[in-house]
C-alpha cells in the first residue's frame, strides 16, 4: 500500500460517521456525558491522536 493510499485512508476516516459522531459526543453541552467507547482497528500510534480529540472543531 502506497503513502498516498494510507495518507486518504486516514483522512476518510476522520470524515466518517463514526468519527464525526465521537466529536460531537465529545463536544457536546447539552448533556453530561461519563463514558464513551469508540472501537476501530488502525496501525496509527494512539498517542498521535491526542491532538485531535480537543475541544476545537475538526475542519477536513
Amino acid at each position: 500500500m502506497s503513502q498516498s493510499e494510507i495518507t486518504k485512508g486516514v483522512v476518510n476516516y476522520f470524515k466518517s460517521d463514526q468519527w464525526q459522531e465521537l466529536m460531537r459526543q465529545l463536544t457536546q453541552t447539552d448533556e453530561e456525558i461519563y463514558h464513551i467507547h469508540m472501537y476501530w482497528e488502525n496501525r496509527v500510534e494512539a498517542e498521535s491522536l491526542k491532538s485531535l480529540l480537543n475541544p476545537q472543531p475538526i475542519l477536513l
